[in-house]
């Protein structure tokens, strides 16, 4: 739900940095003859992903074979070793994977930035997916929260069901509003804040079960009055000194208007969201 730039580095980039570890020559050769292959499969990622249409993109079938061949003769383990070892352990693939952390800013993008970015996850998960396992597309930059507990290693079959890509997905999920706040018992020392999603009418039904989905499957409901719980124990100690001086008007606006004028809080930031919901509670200036 936080939009991310598209990495620098694009599929023959990483794929060239993580084989250029292979020692034996065979090896690395027998990788390299596939590489035009996944640079076609990339290109279909990026159309599905920009369509909206991630799950169309059909899984690894191991059903049979449980070390399947995926491209040419590379097998599902061979990639996922390729990302495993020559992209987190090697120095070549690592300079991409690091690259691609740094542009988070430590920003965790599914949960929208309350948890600290730990490692990548693949959006399409490497066991189903293993030809993506380098494809820096594919590969954002999670915190332990959302790739451990939130996401796993599932992937959706419909499109309803489909994560919020942080690369790819439409400017409307990252522009326009669909995460609100109540506030609870306002004018109390016990406010609670009740953060809940409100897709925009016009939005299609696609999006709104999507946005709904991303909110639940990464429990944001929770995660987000916890963060608004920490904010709001210094702010009541700060309504409790200020109100009778400066009156419920003038605190309401040098509470409101360093968020509202603030060009880092994004549309569905739980801050901004938070405090747009104090604006317009009477009670919370009555005390």
């Amino acid at each position: 739900m936080k939009k991310l730039v598209l990495p620098i580095d694009d599929m023959e980039v990483s794929f060239d940095a993580c084989t250029s570890s292979i020692i034996d020559k065979t090896e690395r050769s027998r990788f390299n003859s596939i590489l035009a292959d996944l640079i076609v499969l990339s290109d279909e990622y990026f159309e599905a992903g920009r369509g909206g249409e991630i799950y169309t993109i059909v899984p690894n079938d191991c059903s049979i074979l449980e070390n399947p061949a995926i491209v040419g003769s590379i097998t599902s383990d061979e990639f996922i070793m390729l990302y495993g070892y020559n992209m987190v352990k090697r120095p070549q693939g690592r300079a991409v994977y690091n690259r691609i952390m740094a542009a988070a800013k430590e920003e965790c993008p599914f949960c929208g930035g309350i948890g600290h970015t730990k490692n990548l996850d693949h959006y399409l998960p490497k066991a189903s997916f293993a030809q993506y396992s380098v494809f820096p597309a594919n590969l954002i930059p999670s915190c332990r929260d959302c790739n451990m507990e939130g996401k796993g290693s599932g992937f959706a079959k419909a499109a309803k069901d489909q994560l919020i890509h942080p690369y790819l997905d439409k400017d409307l999920i990252f522009n326009e509003q669909w995460v609100f706040a109540r506030v609870i018992d306002g004018s109390s020392q016990d406010v609670v804040i009740e953060y809940y999603v409100n897709p925009p009418e016009i939005w299609s039904d696609i999006d709104k079960s999507r946005v709904k989905n991303h909110f639940k499957k990464f429990d944001l409901a929770k995660r987000y009055s916890i963060e608004a719980g920490r904010e709001l124990s210094g702010l009541l100690d700060q309504r409790n000194s200020s109100l009778e001086k400066l009156g419920a008007n003038s605190f309401k606006e040098a509470l409101i208007t360093p968020i509202s004028e603030s060009d880092k809080l994004f549309a569905n930031h739980w801050r901004k969201v938070m405090y747009n919901a104090l604006e317009t509670d009477f009670d919370f200036y009555q005390c």
